[in-house]
């Protein structure tokens, strides 16, 4: 039966700490922005990629001219020369102008080029798979920064459903005094101002529970709105030591320090890049073309292959100013780098001590705790006994009630600081 009751007045479901990040990141649009960043730069890659295939066009055209010259020498050359009419070239000498229409010309024509050697496309490819993978850093901080959201609400619901807790054993524990209390006057032992002391020490009592449920439920909505879940918070795990410094800062790795360095990387690519701009391009270029009606001099359809370089001579400073700029954010980036490391180890060390303070006051707290029980339990016999006093055990009592919320807090900031050492140095 005392499980059972133990069972009703707690939670019926909570969450541990492992289940609220979970919850959070599946209630939470962080994934999907996340997924959109990394699509656009996966997109970008994509379009960089098709500067190194090839391309190929068409195009037509109907030209209406007034003029359409027709030489009719050469093709009579060629007709004689054919027939094995010996005749020279120079017959066509005779001819002052060609034959003058007017008409229409239909044109068409296919074009495929392919870049053969393109530094400036190969080394944009890089810069745009770096920024690949800086949109996958970025998400990765996202997560991290959610993470610390769902830390922050998760403990402050711990920590108010253990004050709560506290507050309920020692409105418990007024009442039982009340009831001696009414006992000792009924037999004559107490005096009835002692019995109204033991009642306004339970009305203190009863408020403190108010004020703790308040804040007990003010913190359950904020863990709520963080990972979508209506359940409060699990009872937090009181570590029972610590790394040291050292090793805390051997550990750090945090997403945030990982996005840093590849975005110095990201700008070191563009910088390649935007240098190489000013080298030059060889390119491939194949044309298949035709007139309607043809030339008499020609055929109807042609093809031709294009060899070429393109060499950047002079683009107005463009280059130089675009590399400067790319250049400047390498440094930004690298200067960005070392302030978000030194302020992470500044994190790391703040935390760690935060986490050993807890630690060394828990313990000191324990035996309070254990002193002030035993005073409770000492001035309840003496009172029973008729030595002791009601006021005695009513001052035990209240130490006995800040001693507990003392100790709770002091398990509260130990648990709450393991975990966020945790999440300082790699993320949780």
């Amino acid at each position: 039966m005392f499980a059972l009751v133990l069972l009703l007045a707690s939670p019926a479901f909570s969450l541990s700490l492992d289940q609220a990040l979970d919850a959070a990141e599946a209630s939470s649009p962080v994934g999907a922005l996340s997924e959109a960043r990394v699509a656009e730069a996966h997109a970008k890659l994509n379009q960089v990629r098709s500067w190194l295939l090839p391309t190929v066009s068409a195009g037509g055209a109907s030209v209406w001219q007034n003029e359409v010259g027709l030489d009719l020498c050469y093709p009579m050359y060629k007709a004689l020369q054919a027939a094995g009419v010996p005749v020279q070239p120079s017959m066509c000498d005779s001819f002052e102008e060609p034959v003058v229409t007017p008409g229409q010309q239909w044109q068409a024509q296919i074009v495929a080029q392919q870049g053969l050697f393109a530094p400036s496309a190969w080394l944009w490819r890089r810069a745009a798979a770096e920024g690949e993978d800086l949109a996958e850093r970025e998400g990765g901080v996202d997560h991290y920064q959610l993470a610390a959201a769902v830390l922050e609400a998760w403990h402050a619901s711990a920590r108010h459903q253990a004050l709560l807790h506290d507050a309920r054993a020692a409105e418990e524990l007024a009442e039982r005094i009340e009831k001696l209390a009414e006992n000792l006057v009924t037999g004559g032992v107490a005096s009835k101002d002692q019995l109204l002391q033991a009642r306004g020490a339970v009305a203190t009592a009863r408020a403190t529970v108010a004020r703790a449920t308040a804040a007990s439920e003010a913190a359950n909505a904020a863990l709520a709105l963080v990972t979508g879940q209506s359940e409060p918070a699990d009872s937090f795990a009181v570590p029972t030591g610590a790394p040291s410094l050292a090793e805390a800062l051997a550990a750090l790795d945090r997403p945030d320090l990982r996005m840093a360095t590849q975005r110095i990387e990201a700008a070191q690519a563009v910088v390649k890049a935007e240098r190489a701009m000013a080298l030059p391009i060889v390119g491939l270029t194949g044309k298949y073309y035709g007139l309607e009606p043809a030339p008499m001099v020609a055929e109807s359809w042609n093809w031709q292959v294009q060899l070429g370089v393109q060499v950047p001579l002079f683009a107005g400073g463009k280059v130089l100013a675009k590399t400067a700029e790319a250049r400047a954010q390498v440094e930004k980036a690298t200067a960005g780098e070392r302030i978000l490391r030194d302020q992470a180890r500044l994190e790391v060390i703040r935390v760690h001590g935060e986490l050993s303070a807890a630690l060394a006051s828990l313990r000191e707290r324990e035996e309070a705790l254990r002193l002030t029980e035993e005073a409770v339990a000492a001035a309840e016999a003496r009172l029973k006994e008729g030595s002791g006093s009601l006021l005695t055990l009513q001052q035990a009592q209240g130490g006995t009630a800040e001693a507990q919320v003392r100790l709770t807090l002091a398990r509260a900031d130990a648990a709450y600081a393991a975990d966020k050492l945790r999440q300082v140095t790699r993320g949780l």
